[in-house]
C-alpha cells in the first residue's frame, strides 16, 4: 500500500511537470516571437540608418562644395558682386539672387543639423531595441535551461515510478497465486478478480 501510494505520488508529480512543460513552451514560443520582432524592428531601424547616413553624406558635400565657393570668392565675395553691378537694375537683380543663395544655404544647413539629430535618435532607438532583444534572448536562453532541468527531472521521477513498481511487485509476490498478475496485485481493488484470490 505504501509502495501504491508512493506510485500515484510519483505519478501526479510527472502529470504536474507535463503541465508546466506545456506552459513553458507555450512561453517560449511567445518570447521567440516577441525576438523575431525585435531583430526585424533591429534590421528596419538599421535600413533608415543607412539611408538617413546616405542623405547626410550628400548635403555634407554640397556644404563643403559650398564653403568652397566662400572661400574662393573671399571675405567681401558678397559685397564685390554688388558692387561690380552695371545699373541699379543690375544691383536689385544681382542682390535678389545672393539673397536666394544665402537662403538656400541656410535651408542645407539646417537640414543637414535635423538630420543628424534624427541620425542620432535612430541611433539611440537601435541601441534600446538591441538591448531589449539582448534581454529576451536571455530569457529565452534561461527558458531553455529550465526546460532541460524539467526534463531532466521527469526523468529522475519516471525512474522513482519504475522503482515503485518494482517495490510494489516484490512486497506483493509472496502473497500472489498463479494466475494474478502484477497489475492486478499492485492494484489493491482488483487483486480478487484471477484465480484462486489471495492466500
Amino acid at each position: 500500500e505504501a509502495a501504491e501510494k508512493k506510485r500515484e505520488s510519483v505519478l501526479q508529480g510527472l502529470q504536474s511537470l507535463d503541465e508546466r512543460l506545456v506552459h513553458h513552451r507555450q512561453d517560449h514560443h511567445e518570447i521567440s516571437k516577441k525576438l523575431r520582432q525585435k531583430d526585424r524592428e533591429i534590421d528596419e531601424i538599421t535600413d533608415r540608418l543607412g539611408a538617413m547616413r546616405t542623405s547626410i553624406d550628400a548635403r555634407r558635400e554640397a556644404i563643403l562644395a559650398r564653403l568652397r565657393v566662400q572661400y574662393m570668392e573671399g571675405r567681401f565675395g558678397r559685397v564685390k558682386a554688388l558692387l561690380t553691378a552695371d545699373s541699379y537694375s543690375d544691383f536689385q537683380r544681382r542682390g535678389q539672387y545672393l539673397s536666394v543663395v544665402s537662403h538656400k544655404d541656410y535651408e542645407l544647413l539646417e537640414t543637414f543639423r535635423a538630420d543628424m539629430e534624427r541620425m542620432e535618435q535612430v541611433e539611440r532607438q537601435r541601441a534600446e531595441a538591441e538591448d531589449r532583444a539582448a534581454v529576451v534572448g536571455r530569457v529565452v536562453a534561461d527558458d531553455d535551461v529550465v526546460e532541460l532541468g524539467a526534463r531532466e527531472v521527469g526523468q529522475v521521477q519516471a525512474a522513482a515510478v519504475g522503482a515503485a513498481v518494482a517495490a510494489a511487485d516484490r512486497q506483493v509476490a509472496p502473497h500472489r497465486v498463479a494466475g494474478i498478475d502484477v497489475e492486478h496485485a499492485v492494484g489493491g481493488d482488483h487483486a480478487h478478480d484471477g484465480v484462486g484470490g489471495v492466500a
